[in-house]
């Protein structure tokens, strides 16, 4: 575990190359259209999460601060990591790691281990020397980056999907990023590099992938900062209820955040509902004609090259009257209309590298985070009963 010789740090980072490359191959088997690079999404969240892990281990060795963990706890909190993850992505999260391991720790620290077997015992008698009131201080500020991160990258990684509702389809928007914060904590005269997993599992119904990115990435830093607060009570009244408080609250108050926020979101209208007045747009590729001429997901085409389109085979027709150039009537939110026009090149999607809110054949819904992570290394794509349908049907 010492250095940078912890096999959780290079498990956590193939992880996120391997999630980058997976949401490229969700896009094209549903959509025939790849609509992100996956090596500058991997780069863009490597270099963020660098940055972050910089940033916290300077201060960190600036204070002499260790948050109260030695290298034996990192193989705790990578354990709690890996068996939580099983069950949903999200879990891998540091807030429920940290939570789970707090948890465990006071549990032994008032319970006599002599009767434990050996073979375990010495692993339990290193969980009583975690100090949970410093672990938990660090996972508070770690989880405010964490939302702050969110809000940065603005439903950037994501994976659009279309869904049954009342006898047609609508579009929604599935949402994952992940991030390995690497921190230098000094212990003593050694130090190790801890692998520090931030997780955000969401999907936008009733918003913008954009504008509930940044909801629920402000909702996650304010959860954060309240997990700071409750922290810091044992220092002002020492009284140990407030581990044991700040503990559950790590573990259960987020996931109560993410219920919570998720509950409302499906109560709301649809964003992506079909149009009869044109096209609804999904989503965008990134760098195509379409995001060059500004057209939002949300929006609706009413009419390409003079011509009124209603779906794709109207869309691929009229631009096939102007091949190299092409001229859009866009209607967005406001129902303000705006015309935008662009040339167009041969290299180009066809499409304009757009993903319509259209009739198709099946409903497609990936499973990002109805399920643990080993989805990722599977071709389970069904949400068999989640709440996004219900949501939606009910």
């Amino acid at each position: 575990m010492d250095t940078f010789l912890n096999p959780y740090l290079y498990v956590a980072l193939m992880f996120v190359i391997w999630h980058g490359f997976r949401l490229r191959a969700w896009h094209r088997r549903f959509f025939g259209i790849s609509l992100l690079s996956p090596g500058s999404l991997v780069t863009r969240r490597m270099v963020s999460a660098l940055a972050v892990g910089a940033a916290v281990s300077a201060v960190m060795l600036s204070f002499d601060w260790d948050a109260g963990i030695k290298a034996v706890h990192g193989w705790w909190l990578g354990t709690a990591a890996v068996v939580l993850g099983l069950f949903r992505v999200r879990w891998m999260g540091f807030s429920y790691v940290a939570g789970a391991t707090s948890v465990l720790a006071l549990i032994c620290q008032r319970i006599e281990l002599t009767a434990v077997p050996s073979a375990i015992q010495s692993a339990l008698l290193s969980l009583q020397t975690l100090d949970v009131q410093n672990l938990l201080m660090f996972t508070a500020v770690l989880t405010v980056l964490g939302g702050l991160l969110t809000v940065w990258e603005a439903g950037r990684s994501y994976c659009p999907v279309l869904m049954p509702h009342r006898g047609k389809h609508v579009g929604a928007v599935m949402l994952q990023s992940l991030w390995v914060v690497p921190v230098v904590v000094q212990t003593g005269s050694s130090w190790f590099v801890l692998p520090v997993p931030l997780v955000y599992s969401d999907f936008a119904v009733a918003r913008t992938q954009e504008q509930r990115a940044r909801f629920t990435g402000s909702m996650t830093a304010v959860f954060g900062a309240t997990l700071a607060l409750v922290s810091m009570m044992p220092i002002t009244f020492n009284a140990d209820i407030w581990l044991w408080i700040g503990a559950l609250w790590a573990l259960l108050g987020q996931e109560g955040v993410t219920r919570l926020s998720r509950r409302q979101e499906v109560s709301g209208t649809p964003v992506f509902k079909m149009c009869e007045d044109g096209i609804r747009v999904l989503a965008v590729k990134t760098g195509s004609p379409a995001e060059d001429m500004g057209i939002r997901p949300g929006e609706v085409i009413t009419r390409a090259n003079g011509q009124a389109v209603y779906n794709t085979t109207d869309l691929y027709a009229a631009l096939q009257l102007s091949p190299a150039f092409c001229k859009l009537e866009v209607v967005d939110g406001d129902n303000e209309r705006r015309i935008v026009q662009r040339s167009l090149y041969a290299d180009e999607p066809h499409q304009l590298g757009l993903v319509p809110v259209e009739e198709s054949p099946r409903a497609v819904a990936p499973s990002l985070h109805r399920y643990g992570w080993w989805t990722l290394f599977t071709d389970r794509t069904s949400y068999r009963g989640s709440e996004v349908k219900k949501g939606l049907e009910g």
